[in-house]
């Protein structure tokens, strides 16, 4: 959006240089519309296709970046490169013919007897020979100024250092993520038990992280599943809620916003005693991958197995403990684990007629 927006200016950059530069001829040089066009293209042919080239070898590079920076700006970058070749385009094609056809002297005569004229008259002087007079007197003051600076061109250092210190001041005290966190208005809420556990359990817990939810100030309504992991995978031992959080005008104080909402829910859950589930509350990422929900998946091979699946669960559990302290994970999920016991039960006919 942002690109299209600045593309609508771009598109008619140029034909506006190419409307002056005729506008001068005609109105300077007294030349007829034909003949301005004819000097002023062949003066500022050059510099408008530079200006596009140029444009555009900025612009065209910025798509093909890789990444989550490269998606980001892709968008853009190509927005306001094919709109930098159009805008060249018509500056050269369109604008020129069009200049010869409407294009006529500025001041017209005074005994003009056209009521079209004599508006266009009256409302030339009124507001673009008053415009032309504040701009004269703002170039004016602007030109005295750079001359100012440049005599005092120390002050101009020292203002620029200023300028840079608190510049960096600001960036120390805002928000240093590649994609800074926001309220949107919306949290989710995600649980996992031990393995093994039943659905019957995993309902329970969300019965009672549904009452804490429900009861905290600033969420407007949730829905929950159980089953289902929002951060990864599912089965019956996870569950997620997803909360709807009260209008951004109802949420003033600190405790209200969804930090604070996250913080109370935590709380909460904490005093409430849940201790058979792993209870985490996040917030979406501004941006759709982008987040600390979103993160990174990984695949462990060990190369000289002995067969043992207890021995590499402890190997794959040692890595994520250095990876935790090396790569500041805050949260991990494990699809390996087999720290729960399971029951082999050899049925036969007559064993299941006597369970019967």
């Amino acid at each position: 959006m942002f690109g299209f927006v600045l593309a609508i200016g771009i598109v008619v950059d140029d034909a506006i240089i190419v409307v002056e530069a005729v506008q001068h001829y005609i109105d300077e040089q007294h030349m007829s519309p034909k003949e301005a066009t004819y000097h002023a293209m062949k003066e500022i042919s050059a510099p408008v296709i530079a200006i596009a080239l140029i444009l555009a070898s900025v612009f065209v590079p910025v798509g093909f970046i890789p990444g989550i920076v490269g998606r980001l700006y892709q968008q853009f970058a190509i927005t306001i490169a094919i709109s930098v070749i159009f805008s060249a385009f018509i500056a050269l094609s369109l604008t020129p013919a069009l200049c010869t056809l409407l294009l006529k002297p500025s001041h017209h005569a005074a005994q003009s007897t056209n009521w079209l004229d004599r508006f266009f008259g009256w409302f030339d002087r009124i507001f673009f020979e008053r415009f032309n007079r504040m701009f004269d007197r703002i170039n004016g003051k602007y030109a005295n100024g750079v001359k100012r600076s440049i005599k005092n061109a120390r002050y101009i250092v020292i203002l620029l250092v200023c300028i840079c210190a608190g510049t960096f001041l600001l960036f120390k005290a805002k928000p240093s993520g590649f994609v800074p966190s926001e309220d949107g208005g919306r949290l989710f809420v995600t649980y996992q038990m031990a393995d093994a556990s039943s659905t019957t359990q995993s309902v329970k817990v969300l019965e009672k992280l549904m009452k804490i939810v429900g009861s905290t100030p600033g969420v407007l309504h949730f829905v929950g599943a159980s089953g289902f992991n929002i951060l990864g995978g599912g089965g019956n031992n996870s569950g997620t809620m997803f909360c709807m959080l009260t209008p951004w005008d109802d949420r003033t104080t600190p405790d209200k916003k969804v930090q604070g909402i996250m913080d109370n829910i935590r709380k909460r859950v904490a005093k409430a005693g849940i201790k058979n589930a792993t209870v985490v509350a996040i917030q979406p990422p501004p941006i759709r991958g982008i987040g600390i929900a979103a993160g990174f998946a990984m695949q462990i091979e060990q190369g000289n197995s002995t067969d043992d699946i207890h021995a590499f669960e402890k190997n794959v559990q040692k890595f994520v403990a250095i990876a935790k302290k090396r790569l500041l994970l805050q949260l991990h999920f494990l699809h390996l684990r087999r720290t729960h016991q399971a029951l082999r039960l050899p049925l036969t006919a007559k064993n299941a007629k006597n369970l019967a």
